[in-house]
């Protein structure tokens, strides 16, 4: 009590965080983040990874059943413009569906494209979405539509509105996944024989010619890849080339085979470039090595073969 008979009040002190308090709280949620940021992200990629070989063994499906309808061949290989010649026809040049040269009607299905005139899919990008690998989503080049760069999807050039293209002729849907390119099991022809080459030009043959420098295109028709000789052989992957390999699974790729199967493979399984000892093959899986019989491109799809 006061002397005048009132109540002392109790004083009530606020308390607030300190500047060295703070900072400790900030320290332990940056730390818990960098525990727990690469766990996240691993988990993302692990997703993104099934989904992947979700879509390589949707594509074996619809290979197989194109296989069914037309005597056991199967629509892989690689494409090129033979109006530039042969020097530029690459075996590394497999992950087109269509190319376009100016109008729908000129225009051509190629590799895995050709399951959509076979019925086993539509020109819809919902439908679509099976061939492009979910971790290539900002690839300007080999993603659905990508939002950074021209790569349209069938639908687009089929309705005349190519997206993204200024100058669309000679351009063409790129795909996440790549084709082999030449056939192991023709071994009653040489290595540089042995390539399966569809082209898009309005005034090339319609039919797969083997792409060897030197080839009278006009003449030299090549059968596509059958099914039952493929075996348990990789048909198709990833796109690899360079550094692309960190855009899509970081440390290794998807493989489908010829059985339908898909697994995955570590990068480092591949090895070296036969051509470059010392060099991961992985990285020169580049248009600077592109050409034809590419040794470094069959080398790739034989070491995915043999992966266990």
């Amino acid at each position: 009590m006061r002397a005048d008979g009132s109540r002392l009040g109790r004083r009530h002190r606020r308390h607030g965080f300190t500047l060295v308090e703070l900072l400790v709280v900030i320290g332990i949620i940056a730390l818990l983040v960098s525990i727990l940021l690469p766990t996240l992200n691993r988990a993302r990629e692990s997703a993104r990874r099934t989904k992947c070989l979700a879509n390589l063994r949707g594509i074996g499906q619809m290979v197989n059943m194109y296989a069914n309808q037309n005597k056991g061949f199967i629509p892989i290989g690689y494409h090129a413009d033979t109006n530039a010649g042969p020097s530029t026809v690459w075996y590394s040049v497999n992950y087109y569906i269509y190319r376009w040269n100016g109008d729908a009607a000129s225009s051509r299905y190629v590799g895995l494209g050709l399951l959509i005139p076979g019925g086993q899919i539509s020109t819809s990008p919902d439908e679509g979405l099976i061939f492009y690998c979910p971790s290539v989503n900002d690839d300007t080049d080999h993603a659905l539509k990508s939002a950074k760069g021209p790569n349209p999807y069938v639908d687009d050039y089929v309705n005349g509105t190519p997206f993204g293209l200024s100058a669309p002729a000679g351009k063409g849907v790129r795909i996440g996944y790549s084709c082999r390119a030449s056939d192991p099991t023709r071994d009653d022809v040489a290595q540089d024989h042995r390539g399966v080459m569809f082209m898009y030009r309005a005034t090339d043959p319609y039919w797969p010619v083997n792409g060897w420098a030197g080839s009278d295109f006009d003449k030299d028709k090549t059968q596509m890849m059958r099914l039952s000789r493929m075996k348990t052989r990789a048909i198709v992957s990833d796109v690899v080339a360079n550094t692309r390999l960190a855009v899509a699974h970081v440390k290794g790729i998807n493989v489908l085979s010829a059985d339908g199967s898909a697994k995955y493979i570590e990068g480092s399984y591949l090895g070296d470039d036969p051509l470059l000892p010392g060099t991961p093959l992985i990285k020169t899986m580049t248009v600077n090595n592109n050409k034809t019989p590419n040794t470094t491109t069959d080398t790739y799809w034989q070491r995915c073969d043999d992966a266990p």
